[in-house]
């Protein structure tokens, strides 16, 4: 028997308008009506408890009979086969339970934050919570035995990324302001990182082969972020006149070579991976200075693709010559020294560019980063715009709300409404995220593991 979930509702349902608009990766206009209607019955049930017209309880309640009616009417009216069905039930009994998961765990939040539970309380009150409701999703049939493995599993390890995150925010933002400097900056990262992996293992939260392979991967991160840091500051004292450009060059080289080896000395990287981070490197400079000799007209386009062509035949490579006007060559324009601006890919320029909000620079590294082909890039794009359309119809919504509630003077339900909005931004950027994963192909994922 379904027992009645003991969390707010407030965004609740809404979070099914994540998977509701195509639930089954890419359906008919059928499913996606069907998609739709639940999507709007979430809204309304939303609406009505932010606005204090039904008890989130009731709206729970109601969820579950409104769904249960727009699937039936789906099934009798022919709009899904009984395939679509089970795995559009699967999809919304996964939101479901990602909804309670979230809301029981900003209620344990908001409780450490008030004082009333220490984190160790706080810690075991959210695996309790989390377990408690993963087996009731089970008992009820609402998700599978492998489903719920899952949800354990990618929990555990959400929770440890997000306290990973909070603690470089917080570290970048002292940085920024001046209270730490880059290198005090450094070292309070590596204890908080060292800190948290271990509270994690000693919690039962991931084992201790798991925090091996996380701090592998920080390692990875690190070094990355420090090479882009080191080719920043050259390519900006190219720009300001500081340097030359070869000046430029050699500076990157010097911090790049002395990075690199500080790794590979500390055992944060094997000497394969040195090495391909050097081969890596190189490839993108080759590239990068051929671009900017045809830009400066030292070189036509078809003279930087046969030098282009030479050099990746001694390499080995096999791989189209850098347009000036492409980001071929290089997965991250912040890795090069001396770029002084970001043209984007052929595809973007070829449509028209969407605003450069954070969502649309997500979009434009992960085209880069997976080196997209057109195709692929014209569906990023669109998961964009949709993501984008999404997200600016909820906030304006809710925004909406909140001022009604405002004017009533209802300050709780304005409260509820701004932390929707936050909410439900988090949970659409996921999605857009999560949309994106779809488009690369195995081999261009294999690409992305060599540094």
């Amino acid at each position: 028997m379904r027992r009645q979930p003991q969390t707010t509702l407030t965004g609740g349902v809404i979070a099914l308008l994540l998977i509701t608009v195509a639930p089954l990766g890419g359906a008919e206009a059928q499913v996606e009506a069907v998609g739709r209607q639940l999507g709007e019955a979430g809204q309304a049930l939303e609406s009505a408890v932010l606005r204090g017209e039904m008890s989130e309880a009731d709206a729970w309640a109601r969820w579950y009979e409104v769904k249960e009616e727009i699937l039936a009417d789906a099934i009798s009216s022919g709009a899904i086969t009984d395939a679509e069905l089970a795995t559009l039930r699967r999809d919304l009994g996964k939101a479901e339970l990602r909804e309670k998961l979230e809301t029981a765990g900003s209620e344990i939040k908001a409780a450490y934050n008030a004082g009333d539970m220490t984190e160790q309380e706080a810690r075991d009150a959210w695996q309790a919570a989390r377990d408690q409701q993963i087996a009731d999703a089970v008992e009820d049939g609402t998700i599978s035995a492998d489903d719920a493995a899952a949800f354990q599993q990618d929990g555990g390890r959400s929770e440890l990324e997000k306290r990973l995150d909070a603690a470089g925010e917080e570290i970048r933002l002292a940085a920024a302001a001046g209270e730490l400097s880059e290198d005090e900056a450094w070292g309070a990262w590596y204890e908080a990182r060292d800190t948290l992996l271990a509270d994690a293992v000693e919690t039962g939260e991931i084992s201790e082969a798991e925090a091996e392979t996380w701090l592998a991967e920080i390692h990875k991160a690190e070094l990355n972020e420090k090479l882009k840091a080191a080719g920043e500051r050259a390519r900006v004292a190219a720009v300001n006149g500081d340097l030359t450009e070869e000046e430029a060059w050699a500076s990157w080289h010097e911090d790049r070579d002395a990075l690199i080896g500080d790794a590979l000395a500390a055992g944060e990287i094997s000497e394969d991976m040195a090495d391909a981070y050097h081969s890596k490197l190189e490839r993108m400079e080759v590239g990068q200075r051929l671009k900017s000799a045809v830009a400066r007209d030292d070189l036509t386009s078809e003279e930087a693709a046969a030098r282009w062509a030479e050099y990746e035949e001694q390499t080995g490579r096999t791989t189209p010559a850098p347009a000036a006007d492409s980001e071929q060559v290089d997965d991250s324009v912040a890795d090069d020294p001396a770029a002084t601006d970001d043209p984007g890919t052929p595809a973007e320029q070829a449509s028209a560019s969407p605003a450069d909000d954070d969502w649309a620079r997500y979009t434009r590294e992960f085209i880069v980063r997976y080196r997209l082909n057109e195709q692929q890039q014209e569906r990023a794009w669109r998961f964009y715009r949709t993501a984008r359309e999404r997200r600016d119809a909820t906030m304006q919504r809710l925004e909406r709300i909140a001022s009604e509630a405002a004017r009533a003077g209802a300050e709780r339900r304005v409260t509820e409404a701004r932390q929707r909005m936050e909410r439900d931004h988090a949970r659409l950027f996921e999605g857009l995220k999560a949309d994106l994963e779809r488009l690369p192909t195995r081999s261009q994922r294999r690409a992305t593991e060599q540094p």
